[in-house]
């Protein structure tokens, strides 16, 4: 999960991890000794709630909206989402919002490769027993995401890497995209 932080992120850095979950983000970057500025942001109260009392020097908020990231335009050096944009509805809107708040860069984290096919694969996943109806697993297509990342001139594409970290069944390793803010 620190492979694109230790390519990309500065000391000092303001770092929004947009989905921090159980802060395992924020756990690595302190092990990595890697000082950041960092704010774990979440939907569920309960993983705010539990990392404020197991890392209380760190700055966690809970996020009002599911699809909206609770923060200020260009609020952030860097906006970082870990298996998270898997579960949004629309790749492009996500990746809009990460966008709409970073001043520098996004780093992106899917827990899957990219599919070959020319449209995304979008499934709900409610019915399934999940927890909440806007609850998706998405397969994305390469071909839209280049479209979209291309799409835009005040963003760079720095990197999209597929098959990083171990193995954990077929087509899970990772896919990274990062984007650098053009001056």
């Amino acid at each position: 999960q620190l492979y694109a932080i230790k390519k990309y992120v500065e000391p000092g850095m303001t770092f929004l991890d947009y989905g921090c979950g159980s802060g395992t983000t924020y756990e690595a970057l302190k092990k990595a000794d890697i000082k950041v500025n960092y704010v774990g942001l979440d939907i569920i109260p309960k993983n705010i709630q539990w990392c404020r009392k197991t890392f209380p020097e760190g700055t966690w908020v809970v996020n009002r909206w599911l699809h909206r990231i609770d923060h200020h335009t260009k609020g952030m050096d860097i906006i970082y989402s870990r298996h998270v944009v898997d579960h949004m509805e629309s790749f492009e809107k996500a990746m809009d919002e990460h966008k709409r708040v970073a001043k520098k860069l996004v780093i992106v984290i899917l827990w899957t490769g990219l599919l070959d096919s020319d449209e995304h694969q979008i499934k709900n996943i409610f019915e399934n027993g999940k927890t909440y109806q806007d609850e998706y697993t998405n397969y994305y297509s390469r071909k839209k995401i280049m479209e979209y990342l291309e799409s835009d001139p005040q963003w760079e594409l720095l990197e999209l890497t597929e098959n990083i970290g171990p193995e954990q069944g077929p087509g899970s390793k990772d896919t990274v995209i990062c984007l650098r803010r053009k001056y």
